[in-house]
C-alpha cells in the first residue's frame, strides 16, 4: 500500500531517539522538549505520536512533510499534526522556525535528508536515524560532507538491525545521529548595548544618587527619554510597514497590529505564532482568487473553509499555490454540480407544488422543480408592530436574513448553467431590495405591486412572508431540471441520451424523444 522505503520507528527505537531529553532521567516523567518539533517524511506520524500519547499537558506544536499521498490522508486526520508540505528535499520555505527535528528518513538517501534538515533548522538539535553503512562508508562527496558535519556538530550511536523485528521488517544496521546546530546570527537577539545612555532609571537608587552628580543623572534621564521617542518612531513605522502590507490580504475586521501583539515578543515562538496567523489570511484570499468560491452553494463554501483551514498549513509558497489551485480547477465540475444539486433540493422542500412528478419515472418519490416555486418565510413584513400601527403607519419589506444565502445560492447556480458571472446579473435580493426601497413603508390597507423581476425570475412577494419565483426562461428551467435530477441518479437514460443530442445538434430518433425536453443551447464553462 505504501512506498518501499516506509519504515515505521518501533516505539523502543522512539524512545531512545529522545533519551537525552528525559525529565531527570527518568523513562516515566516525560521529556524536556522545545515547542516546534518537524518530522520529515513522517510516514503515518508515529513518532508525533508516541510523544502526544505520553505527554499530558504543554506538547509541542509538531510538523510534518510526507510524499506518499495515502500517508498524507493519515497524516491530516491527525489532531496533533499539522502537515506542511509533501516532498521535504524540496522544502526551502520560512514559514515556521524549528527548534527540533526528529526523522527516521529513508534509508536509500537518508544522507541527503539529514543535511537538508540542517539547512533548514533555524537553531536546535537533529535527532536522525540513518542506515549505519552511510556513515561507516563515506565513499561520495555527499557522505563525506554528512562526515564532516557530524565531527563538527555531533555523535553517533550505533544500534545494529534494530527494525527486525519491527512493524515492517528490515535487516538494515541502524544508527541514530545527534547533532546541534546555533544560530550564526540570531534572528531575535537584539541588543542595545552601542547606543548611548546605557543608563536607564532602573539603575537609580539611593546609594547611586549620593555618588552621582545631580548633571550626570538628569542628563542620561534625558537620553533615555530621547531614544524612548526614537524607538517610538521606528514601532510606528513598522506598524505602517504591516499594515501596508498586509492590505486586501487581512481583512478589515482583523486589526493586523494587535494579531502581531497577541503573538508577543518572545523571539522564536511569538515569529511562527503571527506567522501561522498571516498564513491562514493569506491562503483564504489567494484560493478566493481562484474564481470559484462565486459558484458556491452554501453548504459547498462550509466544505471549502474546512479544506481552506486544512490548506492553510502548508507552506505558503507559489508552487503550493499552483498546485492546489489546479486542483480546484481539475474539480470544478463537481463542486459546480454539488452546488446545483443543493439549488434544487432547496427548490423542492418547502412545498408539495414545487414539485413536478413525471410520468413513466422510477417511482414517485422522483420530480422535477415546478416552473413556479414557492418559498415561505422570506420577506419580513410587520414582525415588530401591532396591528393598529401597521393600519396607522404601516411597516417596510425586508429580505429574512437567514434566507440571503439561500436566494444568492439560486442565482449562484443559474449563473452556473448559463455561464454569466453574478457580478453582472440583477440577482434576485437586488430585485427585491431596489423594489422594497421604492414602495417604502406599505398598511395593511394599501394596495401595492408585488411583482418584479430578476434577470432570470418573475417575483411575487406578499405580507405573510411567502415569496414566488418563476422562471422566466423554459429552457434554461429545463436544463436545471435535466442536470439535476441527473446527478440525483432520477433521469431515465434514454431522456438523458437524447438531452445530450440535442446538445451536440444531432438529429433524436422519435421513440427517444420526450414532450418534456427542449432544445438547450450549448452550455458555457467556467474556465
Amino acid at each position: 500500500m505504501f512506498g518501499e522505503q516506509f519504515y515505521p520507528t518501533p516505539p523502543n527505537i522512539i524512545h531512545k531517539m529522545l533519551t537525552p531529553y528525559e525529565k531527570n532521567g527518568s523513562r516515566y516523567s516525560g521529556w524536556i522538549l522545545p515547542k516546534h518539533i518537524l518530522e520529515p517524511s513522517a510516514g503515518k506520524g508515529d513518532i508525533i505520536e508516541y510523544i502526544c500519547s505520553r505527554t499530558d499537558y504543554n506538547k509541542p506544536k509538531f510538523y510534518a512533510l510526507e510524499i506518499d499521498h495515502n500517508l498524507q490522508e493519515i497524516l491530516k486526520s491527525k489532531s496533533n499534526t499539522r502537515l506542511i508540505g509533501d516532498d521535504f528535499l524540496n522544502y526551502s520555505s520560512t514559514d515556521i522556525l524549528f527548534e527540533m527535528i526528529l526523522m527516521n528518513p529513508p534509508f536509500a538517501n537518508g544522507d541527503e535528508h539529514l543535511l537538508h534538515a540542517w539547512d533548514i533548522l533555524y537553531a536546535g538539535d537533529i535527532v536522525c536515524l540513518l542506515n549505519s553503512e552511510t556513515i561507516l562508508n563515506p565513499f561520495n562527496g555527499t557522505r563525506k560532507l554528512l562526515a564532516n558535519l557530524i565531527s563538527e556538530h555531533g555523535s553517533v550511536e550505533h544500534l545494529g538491525d534494530c527494525f527486525a523485528n519491527a512493524e515492517r521488517k528490515t535487516n538494515v544496521n541502524v544508527s541514530i545521529v545527534r547533532l546541534k546546530k546555533v544560530a550564526k546570527k540570531p534572528l531575535f537577539d537584539f541588543s542595545f548595548e552601542n547606543e548611548e545612555a546605557a543608563f536607564t532609571c532602573n539603575d537609580l537608587n539611593e546609594e547611586s544618587i549620593s555618588g552621582i552628580q545631580v548633571y550626570d543623572i538628569i542628563e542620561s534621564i534625558v537620553g533615555q527619554y530621547e531614544h524612548m521617542k526614537t524607538a517610538y518612531i521606528n514601532w510606528m513605522r513598522a506598524c505602517q510597514q504591516l499594515e501596508y502590507h498586509s492590505n486586501g490580504i487581512v481583512d478589515n475586521y482583523t486589526n493586523i497590529i494587535k494579531m502581531a501583539n497577541d503573538a508577543g515578543f518572545k523571539g522564536v515562538d511569538s515569529f511562527n505564532i503571527f506567522v501561522d496567523e498571516i498564513k491562514t489570511a493569506s491562503w483564504t484570499f489567494a484560493l478566493s482568487k481562484s474564481g470559484i468560491e462565486k459558484y458556491m452553494t452554501e453548504r459547498v463554501r462550509n466544505n471549502f473553509q474546512k479544506f481552506i483551514s486544512q490548506q492553510s498549513q502548508m507552506s505558503f509558497t507559489k508552487e503550493n499555490i499552483y498546485k492546489v489551485i489546479y486542483d480546484i480547477i481539475n474539480n470544478s465540475s463537481m463542486i459546480l454540480d454539488q452546488a446545483l444539486e443543493d439549488t434544487f433540493d432547496l427548490m423542492t422542500r418547502h412545498y408539495p407544488e414545487n414539485r413536478n412528478h413525471v410520468e413513466g419515472w422510477k417511482t414517485n418519490d422522483c420530480w422535477k422543480v415546478n416552473k413556479k416555486v414557492i418559498f415561505p418565510h422570506t420577506i419580513k413584513y410587520g414582525q415588530y408592530s401591532s396591528s393598529h400601527d401597521l393600519s396607522i403607519y404601516g411597516d417596510t419589506f425586508s429580505i429574512n436574513y437567514q434566507m440571503k444565502g439561500s436566494l444568492e445560492d439560486i442565482d449562484k447556480c443559474m449563473c452556473y448553467l448559463t455561464g454569466q458571472d453574478i457580478k453582472n446579473i440583477f440577482t434576485i435580493s437586488y430585485a427585491l431590495d431596489r423594489k422594497f426601497e421604492v414602495l417604502g413603508k406599505v398598511k395593511t390597507s394599501d394596495k401595492f405591486d408585488n411583482t418584479l423581476e430578476s434577470t432570470f425570475f418573475n417575483i411575487k412577494f406578499f405580507k405573510k412572508g411567502t415569496m414566488h419565483l418563476e422562471f422566466k426562461d423554459e429552457k434554461l428551467w429545463e436544463q436545471f431540471n435535466i442536470r439535476a435530477t441527473k446527478l440525483k441518479n432520477w433521469l431515465p437514460p434514454k431522456e438523458w441520451d437524447s438531452w445530450k443530442r440535442k446538445q451536440n445538434g444531432e438529429d433524436v430518433p422519435k421513440k427517444q424523444k420526450h414532450s418534456g425536453l427542449l432544445e438547450i443551447g450549448e452550455q458555457q464553462t467556467l474556465f
